[in-house]
């Protein structure tokens, strides 16, 4: 009797060894797996440092100084914690990406693939001070210093700065991608500057003739 309790003692004292063991051994890999995940994602905080830092300097946009300073956030379980911070570094990884994205758009209206209506918004802009002009020399009698400014001066003003604002306004503010060059290349942008000379003179005639109907409109008899 004393002998079998004896071994049952034993074996008890053995399984409650190799639990003990196996508890250990466990415990050591989950400590292991979870140092393997963090140093993962403080390998991901890094390059997504490196990778904002990059694009701020080619947006000629510096990041402020204290911009990559932890922000305060309460504390999460393992492994809610590490999957929360993956989520939202995964979500920070696509904002980045979408900025390149539109970095790599016109400045101006990048959401319009019309290199034409572009150059249009733009020449529109430029036909604002001769309707100004205009409505103030409606009621002085124009002279030749008057038509040559409608009729050639700003006309060529147009063509030319509006023509080096679509240039400017057209260019991307990030470097394009080996394809996109290529296809700048094939497909450079165009300023139409036909087209400014077209709006100023119709800005010109157009607005004269209204101001003009409307004195005729209202004078006596």
């Amino acid at each position: 009797m004393t002998a079998d309790s004896y071994l049952y003692a034993l074996g008890d004292l053995h399984a409650a060894r190799s639990a003990v063991s196996h508890g250990r051994a466990r415990s050591t890999q989950e400590v292991e797996a979870r140092q393997r995940s963090l140093r993962e994602l403080d390998s991901r905080l890094v390059a997504q440092r490196d990778r904002l830092a990059e694009l701020a300097t080619e947006l000629r946009s510096p990041v402020p100084a204290d911009a990559f300073t932890p922000a305060p956030v309460e504390p999460l379980p393992w492994p809610a914690g590490a999957s929360d911070a993956a989520t939202h570094l995964g979500t920070a990884d696509a904002a980045v990406t979408e900025a390149r994205r539109l970095g790599r758009l016109p400045q101006l209206l990048p959401a319009w693939s019309s290199q034409f209506a572009r150059a249009a918004v733009v020449y529109l802009a430029f036909t604002l001070p001769v309707i100004g002009l205009v409505s103030v020399t409606s009621s002085i009698h124009a002279n030749e210093a008057l038509k040559i400014w409608f009729a050639v001066v700003w006309p060529l003003v147009t063509a030319i700065g509006g023509g080096l604002l679509v240039a400017r306004l057209s260019r991307p503010r990030l470097e394009p991608s080996e394809s996109e060059q290529v296809l700048t290349r094939l497909k450079p942008v165009r300023h139409y500057p036909w087209l400014g000379v077209l709006f100023a003179w119709g800005s010109w005639l157009i607005t004269g003739w209204f101001f003009d109907q409307l004195a005729a409109g209202i004078s006596p008899g």
